[in-house]
């Protein structure tokens, strides 16, 4: 088995796609730092470029090599690369064939009002995050709760509404960032320093750190009317990123871990795209001999039962995954040891997760599908959409280097938290009564016209509006 001749065809294949879509992006005025389309551009980079590449150059192959010897040989690593391909090409093709369209959610502001009912349910959802950061990840309050995972569920006294509540601060963080009035932009910025140090000490929230830090820099790039943000912001991003890869699912106790953490990066820097957490490909590689030979495809029925109950607590519903249960037991067990070892904790990218549903043509479909969330997902973003979706959006945003990475479950798991406050502040919020009508701010008192859209559109406006600043 030639195996970096594979993972070098891999890197080559899929680094000259990317290429040609890169110039498309430009070409329509989508390679920027606020679009997903620039960031799932990043993401194929990271996990079908450079981390192969990397593999290849370093030596590192250890990883690919016992997959290969699973699936027997560098054939199935040929054929998910063209799936891999095919799936990307589905992606933008989709992507940029659909319409850009603000998203406004019929709010009837385009500058969210807080009234006391909004007030309210955002500081619950505060408080409540507040005391899972500083319970779970900061470890400043005891609790003397068990905190139990199996198979990725909570199956202890801490429910994973507890654990992860602290993702309900991010909302209303960046509804701080995102005021107009400088007094809470600053408050917003203090308590985002505050946000970021806790999660910086938990050993499993290195996503959530850099994922934070990246969506204060899309919000920069708003503010400023930038395509690209400042090289600083970049830089520190970047290195941010190393460190707390070279770091590992573990804490800097001291300063002497830290700087270890720094010497290793300093000494080895191609370990950080080498890991099995960044080397997808090889999960991949397993799965789909898994699902094509054995033990047959899950038809998107486990990510189903993941929306349907997902969001409901475990201990008021411990039967919550039946249908994963049932469909488990229907496909029958699989138990290799070496298959176990290979696929435990790993993830096999998101087009990974869709070849699970249906192999080759689920991931047409799912791609397609996601290229045009994708889209949608930018009109969130619109200088147009009130300040709840904006927010909403740059939280999403900010998560899709990591969803591209990822399982299509974790995805909605990790979306939907962040999404929970703004729906509950949603539901509250004042809308527009009329179908077809919208809300325009036409100066900077924020006075508010309605306009008839024609088509579902808004018609082109004979002014403009004042960017905003921080």
């Amino acid at each position: 088995m030639n195996i970096e001749f594979l993972l070098l065809s891999t890197a080559g294949s899929v680094g000259l796609t990317l290429i040609f879509f890169a110039v498309k992006l430009r070409k329509a005025g989508l390679l920027r730092w606020t679009s997903s389309g620039f960031w799932a551009l990043a993401s194929f980079a990271l996990y079908f470029v450079a981390s192969p590449a990397a593999c290849a150059l370093s030596g590192q192959l250890h990883v690919y090599a016992a997959s290969l010897t699973f699936v027997g040989g560098t054939g199935r690593g040929f054929f998910i690369l063209l799936v891999t391909v095919i799936g990307i090409c589905t992606f933008f093709i989709t992507y940029l064939r659909t319409p850009y369209k603000p998203v406004y959610w019929k709010l009837a502001s385009r500058e969210q009002v807080f009234n006391v009912n909004t007030k309210l349910i955002l500081g619950g959802f505060v408080l409540l995050g507040t005391w899972s950061l500083l319970a779970f990840k900061a470890r400043v309050i005891g609790y003397s709760g068990e905190r139990v995972i199996e198979g990725s569920r909570f199956v202890g006294s801490v429910t994973g509404y507890e654990s992860n509540a602290y993702l309900f601060l991010i909302l209303p963080l960046f509804l701080l960032l995102f005021s107009r009035k400088r007094l809470v932009h600053k408050i917003g910025l203090g308590l985002s320093l505050g946000f970021f140090a806790a999660t910086a000490l938990g050993a499993f929230d290195r996503f959530v750190v850099v994922s934070f830090v990246l969506g204060i820099s899309i919000m920069n790039c708003i503010f400023r009317g930038r395509t690209l943000p400042k090289s600083t912001y970049v830089v520190v991003l970047l290195v941010l990123a190393a460190l707390l890869q070279a770091r590992g699912h573990s804490k800097w106790n001291s300063q002497h871990e830290f700087s270890t953490s720094a010497q290793d990066l300093w000494s080895k820097p191609l370990t950080v795209l080498t890991k099995p957490d960044v080397s997808m490909l090889p999960t991949w590689y397993v799965e789909s001999q898994v699902v094509d030979n054995y033990r047959g495809y899950d038809y998107g029925l486990n990510t189903l039962n993941y929306v349907l109950t997902g969001w409901i607590p475990y201990r008021y519903f411990p039967e919550k995954y039946f249908m994963i249960d049932w469909f488990e037991k229907q496909r029958g067990s699989y138990d290799i040891d070496s298959y176990k070892s290979i696929l435990y904790g790993a993830k096999p990218s998101l087009l990974g997760s869709f070849y699970e549903h249906g192999g080759i043509v689920a991931v047409i479909l799912c791609m397609a599908l996601s290229g045009f969330l994708c889209r949608r997902l930018d009109g969130m973003l619109s200088s147009n959409s009130p300040e709840l979706v904006r927010a909403l959006g740059v939280a999403i945003m900010c998560q899709l280097w990591m969803i591209w990475g990822s399982h299509d479950y974790w995805a909605i798991n990790s979306a939907g938290a962040v999404a929970i406050p703004a729906v509950f502040v949603w539901l509250v919020s004042r809308k527009t009564r009329r179908r077809g009508w919208r809300a325009v701010a036409v100066n900077s008192e924020q006075k508010k016209v309605r306009v008839r859209t024609t088509n579902g559109r808004p018609p082109k406006l004979n002014f403009t509006l004042n960017p905003l600043r921080p």
